[in-house]
């Protein structure tokens, strides 16, 4: 345990000074503000506001400010794990930074995209309200925009107690009706209550935070297991808890462990008194205290996180795969289950003939999967059932006209006319076989040994693989300039041999490996594991690997015009699509980037997750990864951060 360098008061009391603030910049649309406080106002009163409303109202999705939307599940599928209410004003955090926020009429989109998860809310009133992160970082809202994120409480703790083997994490927020800021959380590892682990460690720290409007103080308990919320009547009455049983308290001079907490506490950080204290979650599902197991109120509700009771006809409920429900004292409303369970369901690529029409394919389960096909015509997704529910994924889609789609997985290779399947016009390929169209229309197979290429009923033609090497990837610019992933494969092994070229290249009459393995090494890193292929109009072929966007111009040499970090799993690229030599779009677990021919630029989406793909047409782009399709109209011009003018 590291031993506290600073005390300032009893009990282990250090005061933050609030203009210590580091200020990342939050990347929503909203400006930033100095990291000023904004001027008290009287309880009640409701001085900013409200964040713009980017949902579209006639089709009921939630939008960025950057334009792109939550287009399946709508209206959202990031997962929701705290609620906030103040009469018409409703307040919904989760993962990845998501915020959304509704004052009477439709939910708008607020998100904080450098905070990473999101674990409470709370506000002083509807339009002054505080976020708080996994790891302690909290963040403001107030006179229409979030002010600059506060670090210093997920600082110290971190200073105090990095060293330990357990892990640190905030769980609860409070705001008191004067404006003081609380937040609860602690430290928790393997090590049974009351002992040490080899290295010292304690093995329970429970943490709270405190702003009094002027800093912040921390405190910690190395006798209490870490604190689930945090709530008060005033500033000298606040009560933080593990459960209703174990709580400390602070008076407004002491913090007290040995408190005895009110009869009916557990219920009140949900929620005005006289709502909150009649519902709880029980196993994902709210329930209504003291009423029938048939009543309406007790509706199964799968995967709810958490509640708040405005009043007892008047409680909102959110969870998994963006559960938004609202009960109005005879019913709950809103969106109706989701068919696939976004939760199970991974979606890895999508493609679109323009007009609204898109096709997004993966699959749903766990262990032994089922296959995915969704189809959009305008009105939203839905399960296409001549593929959906096969055993194995579905992991290409491509089309060369609108009547003429491809799919292939471990699910089958499938072709459709977009309403039944067509199976006189498949090439004689091995399931999950790698699908490619070149600029005149033609569809390419990478076959492993071999290379297919046609269209649909035939003739098919093949050309053989580069000698000793199995093709998992194409870029295809015409018949006679064929780029193709194909590693060297070791015969006795099996293995793929790392000393030699992986980029082979058909000029029409044979293959070659135009790069050394230190050319390809530069650009691509040691492990040169390419994720996709695609050409540009302009004959430059376009690479993404893990860490790596590489060109490579017509006869030319491969530059690197992209490298994330590679200590950071959230930085991957994974997706690609190129529409012009001036405009390429990667997606993977940052999110969407865009190339504007000199730069790139992050684009915002409605909440954080891992993309696998993207795919564009004239007036759209799409991208699809765990449980979501995200669409954007390209006719929204874009300014260098994502966002539409």
């Amino acid at each position: 345990m590291l031993v506290l360098l600073l005390a300032v008061v009893a009990g282990g009391l250090f005061l933050l000074l609030r203009d210590r603030v580091r200020m990342p910049q939050p990347t929503n649309s909203a400006p930033v503000l100095p990291s000023v406080a904004p001027p008290a106002a009287p309880a009640g009163n409701s001085p900013g506001v409200a964040p713009r409303p980017s949902q579209d109202p006639t089709i009921g999705r939630i939008c960025a400010e950057s334009g792109w939307c939550w287009d399946w599940p709508r209206p959202l599928g990031s997962t929701l794990t705290a609620v906030w209410a103040a009469g018409s004003d409703v307040w919904a955090v989760g993962k990845g930074g998501t915020v959304i926020a509704r004052h009477g009429g439709p939910w708008a989109y607020a998100g904080l995209d450098g905070m990473g998860d999101l674990v409470s809310v709370w506000g002083r009133t509807g339009t002054d309200v505080w976020a708080l992160g996994r790891e302690g970082h909290l963040a403001h809202w107030a006179d229409g925009a979030w002010h600059a994120t506060v670090n210093d409480v997920h600082d110290e703790a971190d200073r105090r107690h990095a060293a330990e083997s357990g892990r640190i994490a905030f769980n609860g927020i409070w705001v008191s009706p004067s404006g003081h800021v609380w937040a609860a959380g602690g430290v928790l590892d393997s090590v049974p209550r009351g002992r040490e682990d080899e290295s010292g460690d304690r093995s329970h720290i429970a943490l709270l935070a405190h702003d009094d409007g002027g800093r912040w103080r921390l405190e910690d308990r190395d006798e209490h297991r870490p604190l689930r919320w945090v709530w008060g009547t005033s500033d000298s009455d606040v009560w933080a808890c593990t459960d209703a049983s174990s709580c400390l308290h602070w008076d407004g001079r002491t913090l007290s462990s040995k408190a005895t907490p009110p009869r009916d506490l557990e219920g009140r950080h949900h929620g005005v008194v006289e709502g909150a204290e009649a519902w709880h979650v029980e196993r994902g599902r709210v329930r209504r205290v003291g009423v029938n197991e048939s009543n309406a109120a007790n509706r199964p509700i799968a995967r709810a996180r958490d509640f708040f009771a405005v009043g007892t006809g008047d409680v909102w409920a959110v969870g998994d795969a963006g559960l938004i429900l609202h009960w109005d004292g005879l019913a709950w409303s809103g969106r109706a289950p989701v068919d696939p369970d976004p939760e199970l369901t991974r979606l890895y690529d999508v493609w679109s003939s323009g007009s609204g029409e898109a096709w997004a394919v993966g699959y749903h389960g766990a262990g032994t999967v089922s296959s995915t096909v969704l189809r959009s015509q305008n009105a939203g997704f839905v399960l296409w059932p001549p593929i959906s529910g096969r055993t194995g994924a579905v992991s290409q889609v491509i089309g060369d006209s609108p009547t003429s789609i491809w799919m292939s997985g471990a699910a089958g290779i499938f072709h459709t006319d977009g309403s039944s399947l067509d199976p006189a016009a498949m090439p004689d390929v091995p399931a999950g076989a790698e699908i490619t169209v070149a600029r005149d229309g033609e569809i390419w197979w990478a076959a492993g040994s071999a290379i297919v290429h046609g269209r649909a009923g035939g003739p098919w033609k093949s050309i053989p693989a580069p000698s000793g090497r199995q093709v998992s990837r194409l870029g295809v610019i015409d018949g006679s300039d064929v780029w193709a992933y194909a590693p060297a494969i070791d015969a006795r092994t099996q293995q793929v041999v790392r000393d030699k070229a992986v980029l082979a290249h058909w000029t029409g009459g044979d293959w070659a490996t135009p790069f050394t393995v230190e050319e390809e090494q530069a650009v691509l890193g040691p492990w040169r594991g390419i994720q996709r292929m695609a050409a540009a109009p302009d004959g430059t072929l376009w690479i993404t690997d893990k860490f790596h966007v590489v060109r490579i111009a017509s006869r030319g040499r491969p530059e690197s015009v992209a490298e994330a970090n590679a200590n950071k799993d959230e930085e991957w690229f994974i997706g690609l699509w190129v529409a012009a030599a001036d405009e390429v779009w990667v997606c993977g677990s940052a999110g969407v980037q865009r190339w504007d021919g000199r730069s790139w630029h992050r684009e915002v989406q409605p909440g954080r997750i891992r993309l696998e793909a993207i795919h564009g047409t004239a007036d759209s782009v799409w991208a699809v990864g765990a449980g979501a399709v995200l669409h954007k109209d390209r006719a929204r011009s874009n300014r260098k951060d994502g966002s539409a003018q």
